[in-house]
């Protein structure tokens, strides 16, 4: 039987800085010809286990469909085919992550099973520091198999992709000023009504720290096609026209694609919600995920129930920043 161990934890806060502004993206569908849908190819699933602040849970329980409507950004446009990760009797497969109910401190688990296509996230809600919306990491792994046994032939199709399993989520928790007065005030609308201006976009933030989760900023696959403070993946040079600046594992904030911020940045103004972009895209492809083609054909406005509105999206402005606060909402 073989071992090896794969801990590679990338430990770093996501989303660490909140902008105030009020100037929310316009978004006029002018005409839409067709609608393509994808079939789903992997499939992210999210566990609760360690929600112990019940942030999705109890009367939170909905809050657990708009993280849905969030991966529904990825699981509709990446097609890789994962192999299953089941270990038989004698073998082993464990898998290590960042506890999302205490970010201080990490969860082990032995003989974990992970189906096929599938990215397992933990989730769950801390009081993260500063400014801090939420932190995501790519896990952790053990493994010990029977040479060229299906453990064995599934983790070598497997690791060479830049999220070997998954990992975890951890949410700033709810602002309440007798329970938690230096939380974040969310907005977890499956749209921007209602959304305020001194609120934070909670799909905004899944979105943004479910791609580091699949190793956007946060894996060998990504610190292999870096140099220095720019990104030198093909398709987002493609994209950009040029070397993508970076600020760690982040686009620069001054990076902007069809007049829209991207939602790999590493801020977000209160009020708005940002989505996955072209560049976006196109840096989760330069780490290895098989991205849709379609993605790259126009600027695009997706909506889970509709598919990709192929034609006819004009997007509006939305550079609304001021200054740095130095306390969430």
């Amino acid at each position: 039987m073989t071992f090896s161990k794969g801990i590679n934890f990338m430990f770093s806060p996501y989303y660490s800085r909140l902008l105030f502004g009020s100037s929310l993206t316009v978004l006029s569908l002018q005409s839409l010809v067709g609608q393509i849908q994808k079939a789903e190819a992997i499939n992210i699933n999210f566990d609760y286990t360690y929600d112990d602040n019940s942030f999705f849970s109890g009367t939170n329980y909905g809050r657990r469909n708009i993280l849905d409507q969030a991966a529904s950004y990825f699981e509709n446009y990446i097609n890789d085919s994962l192999p299953a990760l089941q270990p038989s009797s004698g073998e082993i497969f464990g898998i290590a992550f960042t506890d999302p109910s205490d970010t201080t401190t990490n969860i082990s688990l032995t003989n974990r099973t992970i189906a096929q296509n599938e990215i397992l996230i933990f989730v769950g809600s801390d009081e993260l520091n500063s400014n801090t919306l939420g932190l995501g990491t790519n896990g952790g792994h053990s493994i010990g198999y029977y040479p060229n046994g299906s453990l064995h032939l599934a983790y070598e199709a497997r690791k060479t992709e830049a999220s070997l399993w998954g990992g975890s989520i951890s949410f700033d928790l709810e602002y309440n000023a007798s329970t938690s007065p230096n939380g974040t005030k969310w907005h977890f609308g499956s749209d921007q009504t209602g959304l305020d201006n001194d609120e934070a976009d909670f799909v905004s933030v899944a979105i943004h720290e479910i791609a580091h989760v699949m190793g956007f900023g946060t894996s060998s696959n990504w610190n292999s096609i870096v140099s220095g403070t720019n990104f030198t993946g093909s398709k987002s040079q493609q994209i950009h026209n040029g070397l993508v600046p970076l600020n760690g594992g982040h686009w620069h904030d001054s990076v902007t694609i069809d007049g829209l911020e991207t939602a790999m940045d590493t801020t977000i103004t209160s009020g708005t919600r940002k989505l996955m972009t072209r560049l976006d895209y196109a840096g989760m492809e330069d780490i290895g995920w098989d991205v849709d083609s379609e993605v790259y054909t126009i600027p695009f406005e997706f909506s889970p129930s509709l598919g990709i509105c192929a034609v006819g999206i004009i997007f509006g402005t939305k550079k609304a920043w001021s200054v740095w606060k130095n306390q969430k909402p």
